[in-house]
């Protein structure tokens, strides 16, 4: 972009009250794909979850890079942006991910053969868990495997000021494609490599960022009216045309893994899913779609704890069905769904707790670094 246009185009600040319906949309089907769908007994329609996955991604994505774009000539550009972050993830995430894996230790040590072996301590302390993952092809345990994604975030979060600061703003866009189709190329190579069930193709900072850049491209786009101009006329045709191939393509790679060798889902349909999550997003902020039903309050009220109720909904469930059936979780039975709802609605509780009185509080600290001045 010239540097006259890029001038020109004003910073799109303020909060998108859509995308909070969204994100509440996102981790509510994760949590029931987990809960009622990814267990030996569970309904297929729901575990679908992992599109949920996809969704955060592509909306960490939008809302990180736009923040970086629109702060790249600040002096406290990275102190501003650390800050903000550490006050937003390390909280909640320090507070119960620690204790969990101890508790873990102790219960396995004690007898409790329900569990799994976490992976390392320090893995989790330093978001490299998904590292381990690759490497061992041990995904922790239910309890704790929600985490690796968490680990992919804080790893870009690591390479995408970086990128936006340091790459010229007119070479940025090719260097988001460019990242993006190597993603499908490294996850085939590892799946060829190493086998069609390995973690490595699906954890891996790399192997996963293609979403996140789709989502990043979509907040450039958002910001530059030429852009714009072309990728959302006639009401966003375009966009909606890619999304609505992007769902149909869904379909057809569930079809596809049980019927052709090649995992065409694991190797470029996820940068299919990514693309289309991230032109849902723009379709939403564009006003193109309908967002009534992303402004409902219910669908706000679970974007704003959703951060921790991914984090405690898995734990929750494991625990409960341990020490009360002393099995892993399922729904086969009565008691089974209904300590499943119970340990749903637990998670709810816990992370509307979490959030009303220990993260908003500081969140708000962190708000308080201001780009281009300091703290109040």
């Amino acid at each position: 972009m010239p540097a006259s246009r890029m001038a020109s185009t004003p910073p799109k600040t303020g909060r998108i009250l859509e995308l909070d319906g969204l994100r509440g949309l996102a981790v509510i089907v994760v949590v029931l794909a987990h809960c009622l769908g990814e267990v030996p007994h569970g309904y297929f329609f729901l575990s679908l979850g992992w599109l949920g996955v996809d969704v955060f991604f592509a909306l960490s994505g939008f809302l990180i890079a736009g923040i970086l774009i629109d702060n790249r000539g600040a002096k406290n550009y990275f102190k501003a942006f650390y800050m903000r972050r550490t006050c937003r993830i390390f909280p909640i995430y320090f507070l119960f991910i620690p204790p969990l894996v101890l508790l873990i230790h102790y219960l396995r040590q004690s007898g409790f053969d329900w569990l799994e072996e976490p992976l390392p301590m320090w893995g989790y302390l330093t978001y490299t868990q998904n590292i381990f993952m690759a490497s061992t092809n041990h995904d922790g345990g239910l309890s704790l495997i929600p985490t690796w994604t968490l680990a992919v975030e804080e790893q870009f979060y690591m390479l995408l000021p970086l990128i936006v600061l340091f790459v010229p703003y007119r070479f940025l866009l090719r260097t988001f494609l460019v990242l993006i189709a190597l993603a499908p190329i490294l996850r085939t190579a590892l799946l060829y490599q190493f086998g069609y069930d390995h973690l490595s193709a699906l954890c891996l900072l790399p192997c996963r960022w293609d979403t996140l850049f789709w989502g990043a491209i979509a907040a450039m786009v958002w910001r530059d009216e030429k852009l714009k101009s072309i990728v959302l006329k006639d009401d966003g045709k375009l966009l909606k045309i890619i999304l609505v191939g992007a769902v149909w393509f869904v379909p057809f790679l569930l079809f596809s893994e049980k019927y052709i060798e090649v995992p065409l889902r694991k190797s470029f349909g996820l940068t299919v899913v990514g693309l289309g999550s991230a032109s849902y997003i723009l379709l939403v902020v564009s006003k193109c779609l309908s967002t009534k039903l992303l402004l409902t309050k219910p669908l706000r009220f679970f974007g704003s704890i959703s951060y921790g109720m991914y984090l405690v909904h898995q734990p929750v469930l494991v625990l409960l069905h341990g020490f009360i059936l002393g099995t892993s979780p399922d729904i086969e039975t009565v008691p089974q769904l209904l300590l499943t709802l119970i340990a749903i609605a637990i998670s709810v509780g816990i992370a509307w707790l979490s959030w009303t009185y220990f993260e908003s509080k500081i969140v708000r600290y962190g708000h308080r670094f201001k780009y281009g001045s300091q703290p109040q």
